[in-house]
């Protein structure tokens, strides 16, 4: 993990060179049922070798303190919390759906905010049906914790010590987490998750991003990215930026001309992959608000990596 900012196109060479690390993912996937997006296995192969996570699990990791921004049900907050790392989970939503994983897991939950409105919430639900899901997860969420207290007086814990690996979920708009300390973070990531909100939005939730995280601690993110220009991609409500808009808008620091940029190539090869079609989760086949509608093998966009160093106060991008 060098000093340099970096852009990456994220290619299927990634399984290739890491196919112990795409094994973990599709295993995890499948042992705790947690569906991936179809660019998924290379974005969290790309963060997990950014982060340094090797084949075999050694020692707890240096920089172990990790926020999930947009995490949702996600698969990363638990691969990286089996590995280890002390994980604190943001979305926006209640994620009541998780207490399949209790038994798995450690939950502690907190909240900034009693309603929390966002545009790509509402496009996966529809506007009346997130605003009653809103509500039923909030009476779920009370009722929950009743029933919890109550039945702490009879429950029997499991012999010896709780070695479940722990994931602190916090709902919270990913541009204001009072919640979090300043510079209490070594690592910031998000998977597919900044680009559904407006480009001109990403400097306010930077701006957050990088009062949790320490000088010095790394911040990634994988988005959606087309080849020139902007572009709103409807089925998936997502903000598509090339490569200038990208460096731009996530106030990267590269040095590469963008000549070396290989999209062609790597566009050439999305048409026609050796494994990611194949690893197509059933979800896309059920409807077309997503990045692959009906299930059909059809890259509109390409999966890139973005990384920099938190910088120290006061010092520029450039």
């Amino acid at each position: 993990m060098g000093s340099p900012d970096k852009i990456e196109i994220l290619t299927e060479r990634l399984i290739d060179e890491h196919l112990d690390l795409a094994m973990e993912v599709l295993a995890g996937s499948a042992r705790l049922a947690i569906p991936l997006g179809w660019h998924y296995v290379l974005d969290l192969v790309w963060v997990m070798r950014e982060l340094g996570v090797s084949a075999a699990p050694a020692a707890p990791p240096e920089n172990r303190r990790v926020i999930e921004i947009g995490a949702g049900n996600g698969l990363l907050q638990f691969l990286l919390a089996d590995r280890g790392f002390e994980v604190t989970s943001v979305d926006v939503a209640h994620r009541l759906g998780l207490r399949r994983l209790e038994r798995c897991y450690r939950f502690s939950r907190a909240q900034s905010e009693t309603y929390i409105e966002h545009d790509y919430v509402r496009h996966s639900a529809g506007v009346l049906r997130y605003r009653a899901a809103e509500a039923a997860a909030r009476a779920l969420y009370a009722a929950r914790e009743r029933l919890t207290t109550a039945s702490r007086r009879h429950s029997v814990p499991p012999p010896g010590p709780d070695r479940r690996p722990a994931v602190h979920l916090y709902r919270a708009d990913a541009g204001r987490m009072p919640e979090v300390p300043p510079a209490s973070m070594d690592v910031a990531v998000s998977i597919s998750a900044l680009e559904h909100n407006p480009p001109e939005r990403i400097a306010e939730i930077h701006k957050e991003i990088e009062r949790v995280v320490r000088p010095g601690g790394l911040i990634l993110h994988t988005v959606s990215a087309i080849e020139t220009g902007e572009r709103f991609h409807e089925p998936s409500h997502s903000f598509l930026l090339d490569r200038t808009q990208l460096i731009r808008t996530y106030e990267l620091k590269i040095d590469e001309q963008p000549e070396t940029w290989p999209w062609a190539q790597a566009w050439q090869a999305f048409q026609q992959p050796r494994y990611l079609d194949r690893w197509l989760s059933h979800i896309y086949c059920a409807g077309g608000n997503n990045g692959m509608p009906w299930g059909i093998w059809r890259p509109e966009y390409l999966p890139v990596g973005l990384a920099r160093r938190q910088r120290s106060p006061g010092q520029p991008a450039c």
